[in-house]
């Protein structure tokens, strides 16, 4: 195979003989960018009068191995939600599902209320409702509010 090169189009100038020539602007650019900078002002909020107060006792605080700056929360979980299985039962198997989890999946029938389900399974609802947020959390359980 022959090497071929692309040729020059006639009106096409080599480097050596256009040389481009730049023009600097009619002001300073590193005077501009210094006083640019100098008029920038980050202005703080002015310091609270009042410090802040710590949370009430019995609120939820922050639990270790959350990440940074969440709460453990079950709000999205009440006694009014009804929970439904998201998959078939026969899959359940590959969980290792606590106890009070297993129990409360044996009575979800998706039309009764976390708040029945619990009366029905001898369940406390504070227990229940962490157990129905942690399957929702793993796709196990959707909830109809």
């Amino acid at each position: 195979m022959s090497e071929q090169r692309a040729r020059p189009l006639p009106h096409d100038a080599s480097p050596d003989e256009e040389k481009t020539t730049t023009v600097r602007p009619p002001f300073d650019p590193e005077e501009y960018a210094r006083e640019s900078d100098s008029k920038i002002r980050i202005e703080a909020s002015p310091p609270s009068a009042r410090p802040t107060a710590p949370p009430p006792p019995g609120l939820p605080q922050y639990t270790p191995g959350l990440a940074s700056g969440t709460m453990h929360s079950l709000g999205s979980v009440s006694s009014d939600a009804v929970p439904a299985l998201a998959m078939a039962e026969e899959d359940l198997a590959w969980f290792d599902l606590p106890k009070v989890a297993r129990a409360l999946i044996l009575f979800i029938d998706g039309q009764s209320t976390l708040g029945a389900i619990c009366v029905r399974a001898g369940l406390a609802l504070d227990a229940a409702m962490a157990a129905c947020h942690e399957l929702e959390r793993q796709g196990i359980v959707t909830l109809r509010r």
